[in-house]
């Protein structure tokens, strides 16, 4: 059985934490770790900090380029128009720019950046964005980019 894979931003410093250095009790509650024990039996010095970090969840899936998918990710999708009810070709293409989020029971994107899709519409599905797109950010590293979609 495959682990929970997961990415902690630190909110108060601005960067991705070592997951090992975190400790998350039975009611999820965050800790870091400052000093641990033989064998990580006890845990010496920690800090709450379940306030100040986001935790994002890897989508299980990876980009056009091998790379893996957290929630918060920005995707760069381009992909050709198409005429005739999706069956013709148009020889143009578009790029859109795609957040990855989470809607109620699925992985989906919502739209950031697009001259044919209305920007700010969430849809579920990542099938199709990942068949064309690559990661170019997230929201935590890069927030420009969700400036630039405004």
């Amino acid at each position: 059985m495959k682990g929970i894979k997961f990415r902690i931003w630190d909110k108060v410093a601005n960067k991705w934490l070592d997951d090992e250095d975190i400790y998350f009790n039975q009611e999820g509650e965050a800790y870091l770790i400052e000093e641990r024990t033989w064998a990580y039996q006890s845990y010496m010095h920690k800090e709450y900090i379940t306030e100040k970090v986001e935790i994002v969840r890897f989508t299980g899936l990876e980009d056009k380029n091998g790379k893996e998918i957290y929630e918060g990710d920005i995707l760069e999708c381009t992909s050709e128009l198409l005429t005739n009810f999706g069956k013709t070709k148009t020889g143009r293409y578009e790029t859109t720019y795609k957040q990855v989020i989470w809607l109620t029971d699925s992985w989906g994107y919502r739209v950031l950046k697009s001259k044919h899709i209305v920007e700010g519409a969430k849809r579920k599905g990542l099938e199709v964005a990942i068949k064309f797109g690559v990661i170019c950010g997230n929201i935590y590293e890069n927030p420009e980019l969700l400036e630039e979609s405004k």
